[in-house]
C-alpha cells in the first residue's frame, strides 16, 4: 500500500471514532509518522468530501462546553488544544457564546459546589476555581456582588 492509502486509513479509523478538527487530525497523523505530503493531501481530500468540518465540530464541542459550564476563556483555549488557530476559535465562538451563558454558568458552578462567598477561603477558593474554568475576572466579581446584594 502507498503511503497516501496508509495515511487516509489511519485518518479515516481516526475520524470514526469522533470528529476531529483539521488541525487536530494532523497532528496526531504526524505523531504517529504519516510523511506530511501525504497528510496534507489526505486531509484537504477529506475536507472537499465533507469528512472533516471544522465549524460543525466547533458547534458541537462549544455546546458540550458549555454545557460543562466552561468559561469563555477555557473555551478557547481548548479549542486550541484541538489545533484551532485563536483568530478562527474567537470567530467560531462568536456565534455560540454570548454573557448571559457565562454568567448562568458562574450562578450554576457557585450552586454546585456549595461555596460560602461570605468566608473569605471559600471566597478565594470559588474565585481560583472559575478562573481555572476560563472566566474573566469581572464576570466572576460581578457575580460575587450579586450574591452579596442577595445575601443583605
Amino acid at each position: 500500500m502507498d503511503e497516501y492509502t496508509l495515511t487516509a486509513n489511519k485518518a479515516a479509523d481516526l475520524i470514526a471514532r469522533r470528529g476531529h478538527f483539521a488541525g487536530e487530525l494532523k497532528q496526531k497523523l504526524l505523531r504517529k509518522g504519516c510523511p506530511l505530503d501525504a497528510v496534507e493531501r489526505v486531509i484537504e481530500d477529506f475536507i472537499k468530501k465533507g469528512y472533516l468540518n471544522d465549524p460543525e465540530n466547533a458547534g458541537s464541542y462549544i455546546k458540550e462546553l458549555q454545557r460543562k459550564n466552561y468559561g469563555y476563556h477555557e473555551i478557547i483555549r481548548r479549542l486550541q488544544a484541538r489545533g484551532v488557530d485563536e483568530s478562527s476559535a474567537r470567530n467560531m465562538l462568536k456565534g455560540f457564546y454570548i454573557d448571559i451563558d457565562e454568567t448562568k454558568s458562574i450562578r450554576a458552578i457557585l450552586k454546585k459546589k456549595s461555596y460560602n462567598l461570605a468566608d473569605i477561603k471559600d471566597r478565594r477558593k470559588a474565585y481560583d476555581f472559575l478562573m481555572r474554568r476560563g472566566f474573566d475576572t469581572e464576570s466572576i466579581r460581578r457575580e460575587f456582588r450579586e450574591f452579596e446584594d442577595n445575601e443583605a
